[in-house]
């Protein structure tokens, strides 16, 4: 009985894992037509997603194998570990480090100029900037406050951008990133191609680099799709 209700768990955690680690994050980008910049870009970005799954498959087998030689105590410390470990992966903790924080604002703030009176930033812009953020490594995030994981939806609703199902605040928008590597990425920022695009929609897109920054943990409800419990047979 109780290595049946140990097997279940182990597997409903596993699930859990691979769900939350699978990157559909963003919903991905429709292109007309694309240059050799962005197909190069596109095939690393594949190619660093399938190294992922790989590691995590590799991580999951090696789970399976502690669980099965353990006593049924060491069996739940380690799963109490691993739902810890989940939690933090899954952005349901906050978390600080050394980072960089993005400010968007209108380039332009002259009204008697065409096209300087800006109300939002477009959901596509957002969605090019975390994945070009992605590319150059970085960690955990979030954007005006609201943390960012591999679910969150980032849509326009009636003319406003909205982020986890609530509306960005006005001018400056605030984008908290960590990273590893936070001089690298804060230089890769400086002459990124987000800035060229959000400067073709008149705005700024400047970094800071910071030695401490705090993200948020994630508030809302995740839902896993495909997964549903089963009885024991």
């Amino acid at each position: 009985m109780r290595r049946s209700v140990i097997f279940a768990i182990t597997t409903l955690i596993l699930g859990f894992m691979v769900a939350v680690q699978f990157h559909t994050t963003q919903e991905p980008i429709v292109r007309d037509t694309r240059d050799i910049w962005e197909l190069r870009q596109d095939l690393e970005q594949q190619k660093k997603v399938q190294q992922e799954l790989y590691n995590e498959i590799y991580k999951n087998e090696q789970l399976i194998d502690e669980y099965s030689g353990e006593s049924t105590s060491n069996q739940l410390r380690a799963l109490e570990k691993t739902l810890s470990e989940l939690k933090k992966d899954a952005g349901l903790t906050e978390v600080s480090g050394h980072g960089i924080i993005l400010t968007i604002e209108p380039l332009l703030n002259d009204e008697n100029l065409a096209g300087s009176d800006v109300k939002t930033i477009h959901p596509e812009l957002l969605r090019r900037l975390i994945n070009e953020l992605n590319t150059y490594g970085a960690g955990e995030m979030s954007i005006d406050g609201k943390r960012i994981i591999n679910t969150t939806p980032i849509r326009e609703v009636n003319g406003k951008t909205f982020v986890n199902d609530e509306p960005l605040s006005s001018f400056p928008i605030r984008i908290k990133v960590l990273s590893k590597d936070s001089n690298k990425l804060h230089t890769e920022m400086l002459t990124s191609q987000s800035g060229d695009d959000f400067a073709r929609d008149n705005l700024l897109l400047s970094s800071e680099l910071v030695d401490n920054v705090t993200i948020p943990a994630y508030d809302k409800q995740i839902r896993v799709k495909y997964m549903e419990e089963k009885g024991e047979s």
